[in-house]
C-alpha cells in the first residue's frame, strides 16, 4: 500500500505536493524493496525545482538514509544538494548532509558549505545558513 502511495506522489507535477508527500511517506518505506524505493525518492528529489521544497525533502531523506547506513545514497543526496543554484538553500541542504559524513569528505564539504555561506550577501540569510 505504501508503495502505491509513493507511485502516486512521484507523479505529482507540483513540487510542493510531491515534496510534502515524499516527506510524509519516506519514514514508512520498509521491506525488501526499500532501497529501490529510496532510489526513486532520490530521483524525485532531483527533479524538484523549488529549492525550499527540495531542502524540505532532504530532511526526511537524509535522516532515513543515515539510519539505514546507506553511504552511497547519501552521496547521491549530496550530489543533488550541490546542484541547488540558490546559495542559501544549497548551504541549508549541505548542513543537513555534512554531519552524517565522515573523514576527509566531511572536512571538504564543511569547507565548501562555509565558503558558500560566507558568500551570501544578505546578512540574515548568511546568518541562517551558518547556523
Amino acid at each position: 500500500m505504501i508503495e502505491k502511495a509513493l507511485e502516486i506522489a512521484l507523479n505529482f507535477q507540483d513540487d510542493y505536493y510531491r515534496a510534502s508527500t515524499l516527506f510524509a511517506i519516506v519514514p514508512y518505506l520498509a521491506g525488501q524493496r526499500k532501497e529501490e524505493l529510496m532510489e526513486k525518492v532520490l530521483e524525485a528529489t532531483w527533479n524538484i525545482q523549488d529549492n525550499y521544497e527540495r531542502v524540505t525533502t532532504f530532511i526526511a531523506i537524509v535522516s532515513y538514509l543515515v539510519s539505514q547506513g546507506k553511504e552511497e545514497q547519501i552521496e547521491k543526496a549530496l550530489e543533488i544538494a550541490l546542484y541547488i543554484q540558490d546559495d542559501y538553500y544549497r548551504a541549508g541542504a549541505l548542513s543537513i548532509i555534512v554531519p552524517h559524513l565522515a573523514g576527509q569528505r566531511k572536512e571538504e564539504l564543511m569547507e565548501k558549505t562555509l565558503e558558500i555561506a560566507s558568500n551570501i550577501q544578505d546578512n540574515c540569510e548568511r546568518s541562517n545558513a551558518l547556523c
